[in-house]
């Protein structure tokens, strides 16, 4: 193998740009490649580094020590990024030291894997519980949000949660929650009004190997401690996770009905979207089970009630219901005080928000920034989050240029985005095909962020964003993965700000008449009313 000085950063949680930067001060290492663990590359490397918070309580520990093999590292750095610690071991010193918890969670791991495709099976034998017709209508829920993975604090997963939630308790109705994820917690709790305390599960050590382990734990302490919560509840309602069978054990325990919030296939995402898994077969079965499981399963997109049909989904199971927007935290200022902060008080400011997963379309906005900026010397582009792309959002930026004309937050707390949006003279939402034949089932939350905000947008013309925006009225649409045409529309918004401003003025008008998240948690009550008048829970698929 070919020997690299470059270090190798292991991310198993914590903060990507925190622990690079605490490897370049502390060890003078040059340059970090950041992989996921499922992603180790056969190359020496000096130095292995491994993030968590810390990384002996991340999931997949337990398989570094044989992953880390393919390096053959002279050393292994551990970097805790909460407390900004890191630790330095010799190869062989850390190979030791981990082997022991190593074979004791990949032994418990096993056994856990094996009984959770048992209970899968166990749970599929009876259909959703029915509707109890004697209710007075949607007085409590029991929000499960059960999490086996890098911990997310900021994201649309993030926002949608509490956003329902928030809008839920506006209309009255006494909401609970539950999540092994301590990130979410935190986003919460930073909050100056809270949407809910979460209620936080902690995961043993011992059954961390592998995310199906970590989730048969999570669903088992979740359905043990909440027996009571989900008694008091008139509903169960639980956001669908890789490998998760929470919602369905505590509706089988408690005979309470379960609302599924399905956003998509998992065993999708387990096979195109970098999710990998040797347990494909597992993460069908544990998904056919949740979908069985419920009385009602919500979708945000057309595309993901069409697949449901197709899979044999009884249509009365099924309610569509998209995401929205809180109107009154955009459109309320700020946007002077980030340019002056970001030094960009007279530029052109293109900005977009997003995780840089590959369904975003960064990269085509990246290559179409690199076509406007030769023809628009003030424009520039504030880039909002992180993900798997954004390294090489940089790379075509570097190879241009254009560097010192991009500006790259990283992730932002919910509270500061709509200043930064703010900020922005025109934003842009690039997503791009999933391929395969597969129709986009998205509806990103930052849409209606952007709707809200009133600036000018320039969209995809894929899925609900088509169906959300009017070409011309509302935003500019462009065709999926259309380098020139994105470019062009985004010119257009730029040299045409009376026309462009319009745009923006009528899709706030679009959000708040049509696109709040009280419309959101209006169509759960009216669902939940609905099936209290028939007491029908539907046929099992």
């Amino acid at each position: 193998m070919e020997h690299v000085s470059n270090a190798l950063l292991v991310r198993l949680g914590g903060d990507v740009e925190r622990a690079a930067k605490i490897l370049q001060d502390s060890y003078g290492v040059d340059k970090v490649i950041v992989r996921s663990l499922a992603d180790i590359p056969r190359t020496s490397f000096a130095r292995v580094a491994v993030v968590g918070e810390p990384p002996v309580d991340e999931i997949g520990y337990g398989l570094v020590p044989f992953l880390a093999l393919r390096c053959w590292p002279e050393r292994m750095v551990t970097i805790d990024t909460r407390t900004r610690s890191a630790h330095e071991y010799g190869f062989g010193h850390f190979f030791a030291h981990a082997l022991r918890m190593s074979v004791a969670q990949l032994t418990a791991s096993g056994g856990a894997v094996a009984l959770q495709r048992m209970l899968a099976q166990a749970l599929q034998v009876n259909g959703p519980p029915a509707v109890e017709t004697t209710s007075t209508g949607l007085q409590r829920i029991l929000y499960v949000r059960p999490h086996a993975g890098i911990p997310a604090g900021v994201g649309g997963s993030v926002t949608h949660a509490h956003e329902v939630i928030r809008a839920l308790r506006g209309a009255g109705v006494t909401v609970e929650a539950v999540t092994s994820d301590p990130a979410i917690a935190r986003t919460a709790a930073a909050e100056p009004d809270p949407p809910c305390h979460w209620r936080t599960l902690k995961v043993a050590r011992s059954l961390k190997a592998i995310p199906a382990s970590a989730m048969l734990a999570v669903d088992l302490g979740i359905a043990f401690s909440s027996r009571q919560a989900a008694r008091r509840a008139d509903v169960i309602y639980q956001r669908h996770a890789r490998f998760s069978l929470s919602g369905a054990l505590l509706s089988r325990l408690t005979g309470k009905p379960l609302f599924l919030e399905y956003n998509g296939s998992e065993v999708y995402t387990g096979t195109k979207w970098g999710q990998h898994t040797p347990l494909l077969g597992q993460l069908a079965v544990c998904e056919r089970t949740a979908l069985a499981s419920a009385t009602l399963i919500i979708v945000v997109a057309e595309a993901s009630r069409a697949e449901l049909i197709d899979m044999g989904v009884d249509p009365q199971r099924i309610l569509l219901n998209p995401n929205g927007v809180d109107p009154g935290r955009f459109a309320q200022g700020g946007g002077h005080e980030i340019r002056r902060t970001l030094a960009l008080a007279d530029a052109e400011l293109i900005g977009f928000v997003g995780s840089f997963g590959p369904w975003h379309g960064a990269l085509v906005l990246a290559r179409a920034f690199s076509i406007l900026a030769s023809r628009r010397p003030r424009a520039r582009l504030l880039l909002i989050g992180d993900g798997p792309q954004r390294n090489e959002v940089m790379r075509i930026l570097r190879a241009d240029g254009l560097t010192d004309r991009a500006v790259f937050t990283g992730t932002l707390p919910p509270l500061e985005v709509p200043a930064y949006l703010d900020a922005c003279d025109v934003l842009a939402s690039p997503h791009v095909d999933l391929g395969g034949n597969v129709q986009f089932f998205g509806s990103p939350t930052k849409l209606f962020e952007y709707m809200a905000s009133g600036k000018p947008i320039v969209a995809s013309r894929l899925g609900q964003i088509g169906d959300v925006l009017d070409d011309g009225r509302s935003a500019l649409l462009v065709a999926p993965g259309d380098v020139a045409e994105l470019a062009g529309a985004l010119e257009h918004c730029l040299a045409n700000r009376g026309a462009a401003n319009g745009l923006g003025a009528a899709a706030r008008a679009d959000a708040i008449k049509r696109h709040t998240w009280s419309d959101n948690a209006a169509r759960l009550i009216d669902a939940y009313a609905d099936l209290v008048s028939t007491g029908r829970a539907g046929d099992r698929s």
